[in-house]
């Protein structure tokens, strides 16, 4: 039974009302979306794999429908010309999950549906968007990792009581970036807002060594901050090398609910690495990312691995 239908949580220094601003600018999405044509698809799969274990943001998977008046390059300067309808399926469990810690985090499912937008607006890049997430034990993907785990002869999952309550929530991130060129490579510092599922702000910057991305609608992986194609270039972009770091202020984290005794860490970190290079028609890339710990008690950090391939037909 669904516990809670729109969960409210204290904004992160009142910036929640801009991003309900956005939401109330995505409502008129629909009206333009019949003049539009698909772009693109993205598709992006994280996983602790590189830990070797199943721990707190044990393993993600975001798919991305890209549809638009055209793509030329470069982004448009109108919100909704370029539309991103966003699923996305994430879970997070303890770090044993067979038999979890007193103090450890809970078993946390989230199936979420979105729309967000791209444009250009005086020269700053443009992401914003409202997602609907369904969160706890509701949406089966504890299940589903129980019954993968038996079917390969992995570690267990309980059955237990060790997940946070149903919930359904409005989730909204506004992202401002800008791109220098620096000769040898690309640099690109960006803001982000988030608020719903967790209240946070974040600052950080990706370095792109190579044409990775040059040409391309790029998209953020919400977990590891990771950029990937939503739309490819018409231009082979070669072999890439992609770093990135971001630091997080967090005021708030439905995965980590202060009435039941837990105390989010207030700064996250996060470093990134990967690859990136196009065979034919075939774009692939593969990257790792260092998340720092979410909240008091977490003994370390832990690392996750990305991929993300796209096609050109």
């Amino acid at each position: 039974m669904v516990k809670t239908l729109f969960a409210t949580q204290a904004p992160l220094m009142r910036l929640p009302a801009v991003l309900l601003a956005v939401a109330t600018m995505l409502c008129s999405a629909p009206a333009v979306a019949q003049e539009h044509r698909t772009l693109g698809f993205g598709r992006f799969l994280t996983n602790d794999v590189i830990d070797q274990e199943d721990r707190w943001r044990t393993g993600g998977l975001t798919l991305n429908w890209v549809r638009g008046t055209e793509w030329t390059g470069q982004l448009p300067s109108r919100p909704f010309d370029i539309l991103e309808y966003r699923f996305r399926a994430n879970l997070i469990t303890p770090a044993d999950t067979a038999n979890p810690a007193p103090g450890d985090r809970l078993f946390a499912g989230t199936l979420s549906f979105g729309l967000h937008t791209h444009f250009d607006w005086n020269g700053t890049e443009v992401s914003a968007g409202v997602d609907l997430a369904e969160v706890g034990e509701q949406t089966g993907l504890r299940n589903f990792q129980r019954s993968l785990h038996d079917r390969f002869g992995w570690d267990p999952v309980t059955t237990g009581p060790f997940e946070i309550e149903d919930q359904w929530l409005l989730h909204a991130t506004v992202e401002f970036g800008r791109e220098y060129n620096l000769g040898f490579g690309r640099l690109r510092p960006f803001a982000e807002v988030q608020s719903g599922l967790e209240n946070l702000a974040r600052v950080g910057a990706d370095l792109t060594i190579g044409e990775f991305g040059r040409g391309a609608l790029m998209l953020r992986d919400v977990n590891t901050g990771q950029r990937y194609v939503g739309v490819r270039s018409e231009d082979p972009s070669g072999l890439s090398l992609i770093l990135g770091a971001d630091a997080a202020w967090v005021e708030s984290s439905v995965y980590l609910p202060e009435s039941l005794g837990y105390e989010i860490e207030p700064f996250r970190g996060r470093l990134r690495a990967g690859v990136a290079t196009e065979i034919g028609p075939l774009g692939v890339f593969a990257g790792a990312t260092y998340l720092t710990e979410e909240f008091v008690g977490q003994p370390e950090g832990q690392v996750l691995s990305s991929v993300n391939i796209t096609f050109n037909f």
